[in-house]
């Protein structure tokens, strides 16, 4: 199965309701090209692999495992899974399969983590590990430090969130507050020969970052992490983890392997899908469908609501200066929303397609999504939004105000009302987020 079957696009069929079909193909081609299956398929059709142990972890797991199976002689292996697709029963029983939640790790995320460690612990230098590593890792494989509790964990990565945290920021505090992040992983599975092969959800492609780096050197230190709690004010908020951090800063706790640490001579590393490939996939669909590609860009980053805001100045600016034609703008990347005390429910996708829809209250001939291609934007069961000139004033009918939903990050009630969620569950796959605007004509 891709991760993208059963796909289902439900959105207000405005002024732009023709439109809609363009954005389902869009989608379609954007979680094609972010196929972990086919990405493991071809990269070990171009390398092939001589492992015989397995290691997978994040969204992607089950699909990069299965691929990887079908295409090498693994022996035995550990696969931490989202809970939805744990229950693989095409995997054979020499893998252990265990569920793990996101983004913030359970119990059963403990146990995943414990297993996953007596398994790299069980690996000699006859072995060789292929570690298949995708977005989410970082919560399946949660295991604190002696003196730090699940609930310590919970909270300060709940709380780092919450603030708008970067991705490298809260990863340099799970990292020095955990045992298996931060290359700790390739130090435990020493001496086994490593090969990893990385689905990227992250910025640049840092594999220090994708999933806490458990088998990348780690080049953050115990008084980075401090400096990241200091900077959105919670050293006060968990003092055990301020405690430790503090003993680390002063030398009485080991850093996290460095780029010159042994454990990684025998480590080797591919990338295989990024967030590059799905924005290449989304302009190269974009442009069978007849638009004109006007702007391509990844690496972006900052608020989700300004993205929005910005995406939809820049079309309707376009659209005022052009005479009548199809064109597009399309951007990759992963934003951040400062929740701070706010109520509402709602995630990046959905918070910059709600400032979109009110930037283009009353604009006709524009549409604009927003896709999580894990298929789960926030805390919530939808991927994103597709939104056009309509959508605020049907959040209105609904009794919603737009601005005051925004101001209170509720995204997604609020276009829920409007008919305007994309809802693809769980696609099996992560490589950030794309944002395409598409403009059809001048108003």
């Amino acid at each position: 199965m891709t991760p993208h079957s059963g796909l289902v696009v439900r959105a207000h069929a405005g002024n732009n309701g023709t439109m809609q079909p363009h954005a389902r193909d869009l989608i379609e081609a954007i979680l094609a090209a972010a196929d972990p299956a086919s990405a493991v398929a071809k990269s070990l059709h171009d390398s092939p692999t001589s492992a015989n142990t397995l290691l997978a972890t994040g969204k992607a797991s089950i699909a990069m495992a299965r691929a990887a199976i079908a295409h090498s002689d693994i022996a035995r292996g550990i696969v931490t899974a989202v809970p939805e697709h744990a229950d693989a029963p095409e995997l054979p029983p020499s893998i252990e399969v265990l569920p793990a939640d996101h983004p913030l790790a359970t119990e059963r995320n403990l146990h995943a983590a414990d297993r996953a460690e007596v398994f790299a612990r069980s690996l000699s230098d006859h072995d060789t590990l292929l570690a298949l590593i995708s977005g989410g890792g970082s919560a399946h494989l949660c295991s604190p430090v002696e003196g730090l509790s699940l609930d310590d964990l919970r909270t300060i990565t709940d709380a780092l969130l919450r603030a708008g945290a970067t991705i490298n920021e809260l990863n340099a505090v799970r990292k020095h507050c955990e045992r298996l992040k931060g290359g700790n992983l390739a130090r435990i599975a020493a001496p086994a020969s490593i090969e990893c092969l990385v689905l990227s959800d992250v910025i640049g492609n840092r594999l220090d970052t994708i999933s806490s780096g458990p088998f990348a050197p780690d080049e953050s230190t115990y008084e980075t992490a401090h400096e990241v709690l200091a900077r959105h004010d919670l050293l006060d908020l968990v003092p055990p983890i301020t405690e430790h951090l503090l003993r680390g800063r002063r030398g009485e706790i080991p850093e996290t392997p460095k780029p010159a640490d042994p454990c990684f001579d025998r480590v080797r590393t591919r990338i295989i899908a990024s967030n590059r490939n799905a924005v290449a996939a989304a302009a190269g669909e974009a442009t069978r469908l007849g638009y004109e590609i006007v702007q391509q860009r990844c690496a972006h980053t900052g608020k989700a609501s300004d993205l929005g805001d910005e995406l939809a100045k820049a079309a309707i600016e376009h659209q005022r200066k052009n005479a009548p034609s199809l064109a597009a703008f399309i951007i990759g990347g992963e934003t951040t929303v400062n929740v701070e005390h706010a109520t509402g429910l709602g995630g990046r996708n959905q918070e910059a397609a709600l400032a979109a829809a009110i930037e283009l209250d009353g604009t006709a001939g524009i549409t604009i999504l927003c896709l999580a291609t894990d298929g789960i934007d926030g805390p919530t069961h939808a991927a994103g939004a597709v939104v056009d000139g309509d959508t605020a004033a049907t959040m209105r009918a609904a009794a919603i105000d737009p601005q005051r939903a925004l101001a209170n990050h509720d995204s997604h009630h609020a276009l829920d009302a409007a008919g305007a969620l994309i809802r693809t569950g769980p696609t099996g796959t992560n490589v950030n987020d794309v944002s395409i605007a598409l403009i059809a004509s001048k108003p």
